[in-house]
């Protein structure tokens, strides 16, 4: 009896050593909550993630931005979340965005930011400090209807082309179709679209707002000629729609009734029924600039696992899990140079190409400024106020608004 209790005692013991060294490390779970990204494709990605890391089990929680602030502001808020990149500078303003410099620094070597497109980092850089990774980039190129130029006998332009080669052709490619005084087909759809404006201002050396400054560059001789510009395509060159008869863009571009619209890279404008091509926008005095940003992910700072949080952040910036984003879930361009040369989709190609290109025209109120630009720009196109009246005013307002936002 007392050697059979010795020897019981003995294989307890064995089996307390193999647990004790073959249990992996951190065996029990982390569970983190991700929020901010209702899309389908972030299930995908939450679940190859979770399957990769079995120790680290990440949910998703449906929530747009002002949910996600709420949450956050009330401390509930979720470990991990996706906001739009426009938004993000209020949620690091109040301090709802860990500052990941640190992290990032330590793990260079892993990261190779030497890949990564400097305008992905620099969106989510606060003087010296970083306060998100990227999970892709965003941005707004030229579609053309090349049915809609070879009925105008127009050849497609090339690459280098200027903002006034696009209003004349887009003077051509209007058309009055019945001959009933309304334009049944417009040259250009949506030249009164924030990306469309700001690509003129900023690629002619112009900037629409400084999140280093706090302050708006709108009463500006470039920005005033921009808006000339605007004023020309509709009122001289008459290619595009003015204040009161500007369609919806995806409509007339489905319709194939626009013969340019300036766009993003998603498949509901790449699913049309006739012959099409995505160039760069085109360049200004100082080149060529495609508005849009990287999509930020950030760590609550009150978040209890921030090493295993910010594994996920790593994770889907890794080459071979952007070329899986990019051409299985077609989830706009990658955030990493190695990866566009990979790219299947033909006008991804063209995104991807541009992501040197890439701005991002503000992280404030960014659903305020279309509106008041838009607003005295329209005034101008109507001839109800001068183009330097209209400008002063945009300044004026833009900036008692961020004074206003600023103290929130």
């Amino acid at each position: 009896m007392q050697i059979r209790n010795q020897l019981v005692q003995t294989l307890l013991g064995f089996a307390l050593v193999f647990l004790l060294v073959c249990a992996p490390v951190g065996a029990a779970n982390v569970k983190l909550e991700f929020s901010g990204w209702s899309d389908n494709l972030i299930g995908a990605i939450i679940e190859r993630f979770n399957r990769e890391h079995p120790n680290i089990e990440i949910e998703n929680i449906p929530g747009n931005d002002s949910q996600v602030l709420v949450r956050m502001v009330a401390g509930t808020g979720p470990d991990i979340y996706h906001v739009s990149w426009a938004n993000f500078g209020s949620f690091v303003q109040n301090g709802l965005a860990l500052d990941i410099t640190e992290l990032f620094d330590r793990d260079r070597e892993e990261i190779q930011p030497e890949d990564i497109f400097p305008p992905a980092l620099n969106a989510f850089q606060y003087g010296d400090k970083l306060f998100a990774m990227p999970h892709h980039l965003g941005g707004n190129l030229m579609y053309l209807n090349l049915d809609r130029f070879n009925i105008a006998g127009i050849p497609e332009p090339s690459w280098n082309w200027t903002w006034n080669d696009l209003a004349v052709m887009a003077g051509k490619l209007t058309l009055d179709t019945n001959g009933d005084g309304t334009v049944d087909v417009w040259g250009l759809a949506n030249p009164s679209a924030w990306m469309f404006w700001a690509s003129v201002i900023h690629s002619n050396g112009g900037k629409v707002y400084d999140k280093e400054e706090y302050k708006f560059y709108i009463d500006t001789d470039i920005t005033r000629a921009a808006m000339r510009y605007l004023y020309d395509l509709a009122n001289v060159f008459k290619g595009a729609p003015g204040p009161g008869i500007r369609p919806n863009g995806l409509r007339v571009w489905q319709a194939g009734t626009t013969g340019m619209v300036m766009a993003p890279a998603t498949d509901d404008w790449q699913q049309v029924g006739y012959n099409f091509a995505v160039l760069p926008n085109p360049q200004g005095s100082a080149g060529t600039a495609m508005m849009g940003s990287a999509q930020p992910l950030a760590i609550n700072p009150n978040c209890a696992h921030i090493e295993e949080a910010w594994t996920f952040l790593k994770w889907i910036n890794r080459p071979d899990i952007q070329v899986w984003i990019t051409n299985e879930l077609q989830l706009f361009p990658p955030t990493r140079r190695s990866v566009v040369r990979t790219i299947k989709n033909p006008y991804m190609i063209v995104f991807g190409q541009q992501l040197e290109n890439q701005v991002a025209y503000t992280d404030r109120m960014h659903n305020v400024i279309p509106s008041v630009f838009n607003l005295y720009m329209d005034k101008a196109i109507r001839n109800e106020m001068s183009i330097p009246e209209a400008a002063m005013n945009i300044q004026h307002e833009l900036t008692v608004k961020l004074e206003e936002d600023l103290k929130k």
